[in-house]
């Protein structure tokens, strides 16, 4: 087996098709090659990096890297996601594939410029990245609720949205209230994505909504887990691209009047003031979500606290898992 390195624009059709078969062999799922090309070459470099294990020219093992732009304090840092990491079953007798196949990419990915690779882990692949690869954790990205139909929610036998609703809009209205007072929004200090038009273009590939409210632009997705009608917030910001409390009481709003759901979730980093949605204890998340990184030039990365969650406005739009 050999390890090569490769843009995406260089992979040719038929290695590519053998990505996109072992891929979704190894994850169950169906998707098209057109998807990933989309994904991967809609960057704002206009392509993404791959380190594939391959073997009688059949990618059996791939490390994928999506190139993304974001600022600091008005610097802009050069990172990249991991993405779609795989081994096929029948070919992970060397445990250190894996390892090796990461750095070959680290090593390209410095000649491209790049300076870290940022990540989300699961649980089966957290202690690999943590232990042999050296990642070092950033922080857990936290959850956020706002329960519209609580009977759903906790299997109740008498429904009470209508009351759950009623409260939902009151609470707004008091945030609403508080914002002519003060909009709380996004520190200049935080380090976030730079919403690129080639990154909305493959962010927002499917049945996600993207809604302009006044000065706020609003986008979900719309998934039902196991009876709960659920919307996932994917991002919302105000007109200078800045997260606030308008723009999330706007799109809350919006939501609550014009879908019927029973609950609106948001997995990511708050760093502003809110009274809308309710933080998700621990011991209730879904499942774990470790922000992590691994290194690529860390003296360019060494004026900034990356291992502070705080400083991060992370979410999902900055990765797809919904």
């Amino acid at each position: 087996m050999t390890i090569s390195f490769y843009k995406t624009n260089d992979i040719s059709e038929s290695l590519f098709e053998s990505f996109v078969k072992n891929f979704n062999f190894v994850f169950d799922r169906e998707l098209e090659s057109d998807n990933f090309k989309k994904k991967y070459l809609s960057s704002y470099v206009g392509h993404s990096y791959h380190s594939f294990l391959i073997k009688d020219d059949q990618v059996v093992g791939a490390c994928n890297f999506i190139p993304y732009e974001y600022t600091y304090g008005g610097e802009k840092l050069k990172l990249v996601l991991a993405v779609g990491v795989y081994i096929h079953p029948d070919h992970r007798s060397d445990p250190l594939s894996l390892l090796k196949m990461y750095n070959v990419a680290k090593k390209n990915l410095a000649l491209e410029g790049f300076e870290g690779v940022i990540a989300v882990p699961n649980d089966v692949a957290y202690q690999y990245w943590k232990s042999l690869v050296k990642w070092q954790d950033i922080g857990d990205i936290p959850y956020y609720i706002l329960p519209l139909d609580v009977s759903k929610l906790f299997g109740y036998k008498c429904s009470v949205k209508k009351l759950n609703i009623l409260g939902a809009n009151t609470l707004l209205t008091f945030n609403r209230i508080i914002t002519r007072l003060r909009n709380f929004s996004d520190e200049s200090t935080v380090i976030k994505i730079v919403r690129s038009d080639q990154l909305l273009n493959h962010r927002y590939i499917g049945d996600y909504k993207s809604i302009l409210i006044g000065n706020s632009y609003t986008n979900y997705r719309i998934i039902n887990e196991n009876g709960v009608n659920t919307c996932y917030l994917i991002d919302f910001h105000n007109n200078k691209n800045i997260r606030d409390l308008v723009s999330l009481v706007d799109s809350l709003s919006y939501i609550i009047k014009n879908e019927k759901v029973d609950a609106i979730i948001y997995a990511g980093r708050m760093n502003f003031t809110q009274f809308c949605m309710i933080k998700v204890p621990k011991s209730k998340e879904p499942k774990r979500l470790p922000l992590c990184i691994g290194f690529i030039n860390p003296n360019i990365l060494s004026g900034i606290d990356v291992l502070n969650i705080n400083k991060w406005d992370f979410g999902l739009f900055n990765f797809d898992i919904r």
